[in-house]
């Protein structure tokens, strides 16, 4: 028994009974059920992301003129929030915001404007939405219209008014102002340069870690530009940026570890090329793929190589395609499927790959995924040799000599032999010999042709090699 004070009886004990544990466990339950039937507010709805629950309540509020609401029925249209997305309806709840002077709406009303959504496009529009909430205090609109003075949007160009409101923003502590405010001192653009007060401000924008910022803090050290040379300093920077999302930094490590180490580490590199290969950076993806197919840092997979030189391939990398059209040519990775290797080395070639001219050419020579076409391969050839190819130059002389899609023509085969003779094509040498020994396209000379096929034979030509010695029966040594 438990002895409980009466309160008008002072004096009196009472005896009551213990309470058993089935009253315990209902009072329990009666409690959880009374939870259950609490109503929840707005605020609950809205952070349980419950919107169908919370627009009833928001378009109560807005019609009420609460300013809050109707901000958050902009953004519900806006993103597809409980409702279908609707940019013309989001763009009304947020221009009835603006006229109650929120900052927030005037800040959305301006990118609809800019972007062209729910209204038609105006970009003077958008600037003055934007200047509305700058003069009001808003950081955020004081670095979109600083925007608006540096790239002439909406304004003319005014550098100088850019800082200004680049500044604004910068002492409130915005991350991205105070990044462009210091890009605006390291390059003296609208105000006098200024490496220290650039380090300043771009320092403090890395110290909140603020991608771009991190990896220009990165590049300075790597450079000494403005703060001392310090390698250990800008790696930290750049895996702080890689590690915030920068695919500039998780490339630029990459390349580090792979090209500027007296050792490179190729497993760092890989680590970080595939990292930006899944964020879709196609000179990373042509970049890991080539370490799969060599086995570079990763273990070697040709089908894993082909997945992401086709990634970067669909990005118009020319490299990819070319290496893509070749992986096709000679069934690595893939199935062998010619016509394929010539669509990758055509897309390629248009913008510009030699290799991918040279190897289009030879699939038109020989009939190799497209009708064989002897002209069409003399134009490619030509392309690649203009660029330099030493193989497309002597392969232009074999159409020549053999009149292949083209008169035949000594005089124009010799001169092509000659050209990728003497960038050390052992083969262009041999043919080279070959034409003053015959007298084919030049003046006949075993003298002259002894120097070229001994120039041959030392790159490992076996017919150079015969001839040499043919030449000594006949006194040429």
């Amino acid at each position: 028994m438990k002895k409980v004070e009466n309160p008008e009886q002072n004096d009196v004990l009472v005896e009551t009974p213990e309470a058993n544990g089935e009253e315990i466990v209902a009072n329990e339950q009666a409690e959880e059920v009374e939870a259950e039937e609490k109503v929840l507010t707005l605020e609950d709805y809205l952070e349980n992301g419950d919107y169908e629950n919370a627009l009833p309540i928001l378009l109560e509020n807005a019609r009420n003129g609460d300013v809050d609401a109707e901000y958050l029925l902009g953004e519900c249209y806006e993103e597809g929030k409980g409702v279908e997305l609707d940019y013309k309806q989001a763009f009304d709840w947020y221009t009835k915001a603006i006229y109650q002077g929120d900052t927030r709406g005037f800040i959305k009303v301006a990118y609809f404007h800019r972007e062209g959504l729910g209204v038609d496009k105006n970009l003077e529009l958008s600037a003055e939405m934007f200047m509305r909430a700058a003069e009001a205090g808003n950081a955020k609109a004081q670095y979109e219209l600083g925007l608006c003075y540096f790239n002439g949007v909406g304004v003319l160009i005014d550098h100088e008014k850019a800082v200004k409101w680049f500044a604004a923003a910068a002492d409130q502590e915005l991350a991205e102002a105070q990044y462009i405010l210091g890009l605006c001192f390291y390059r003296g653009t609208g105000i006098t340069k200024s490496l220290r007060r650039a380090v300043m401000w771009i320092k403090s924008a890395a110290d909140k870690n603020y991608p771009p910022a991190l990896y220009k803090m990165g590049e300075m050290h790597y450079y000494g530009d403005g703060v001392p040379r310090d390698l250990i300093k800008t790696v930290k920077y750049w895996v702080s940026a890689a590690d915030n999302g920068s695919i500039d930094a998780q490339y630029r490590l990459a390349t580090y570890y792979y090209t500027e180490l007296i050792r490179p580490d190729f497993v760092k590199a890989a680590k970080w090329f595939l990292m930006a290969a899944e964020n879709g950076h196609a000179k990373s993806q042509a970049q890991i793929a080539e370490m799969y197919y060599e086995g570079k840092g990763v273990e070697e997979n040709k089908e894993e190589a082909v997945k992401w030189l086709k990634k970067a391939a669909k990005q118009s990398h020319a490299r990819a395609q070319y290496n893509l059209g070749s992986c096709y040519f000679y069934g690595q990775g893939v199935e062998q499927d010619y016509a394929k290797a010539v669509e990758w080395y055509k897309k390629a070639a248009r913008q510009g790959d030699t290799d991918a001219q040279f190897n289009l050419a030879y699939c038109y020579e020989n009939g190799f995924g497209e009708e064989r076409n002897y002209k069409r391969a003399l134009d490619l050839y030509k392309k690649a040799a203009t660029e330099g190819d030493t193989d497309s130059k002597y392969n232009i002389g074999n159409l020549y000599y053999e009149g292949l899609g083209v008169e035949q023509n000594f005089e124009e085969a010799f001169k092509w032999f000659s050209a990728a003779a003497k960038e050390g094509d052992s083969s262009a040498q041999w043919r080279v010999g070959e034409c003053y020994f015959k007298g084919e396209g030049v003046e006949q000379s075993y003298k002259t042709s002894l120097k070229w096929y001994k120039l041959a034979a030392h790159g490992g030509d076996e017919d150079a090699k015969a001839r040499i010695e043919e030449l000594k029966k006949l006194g040429y040594r």
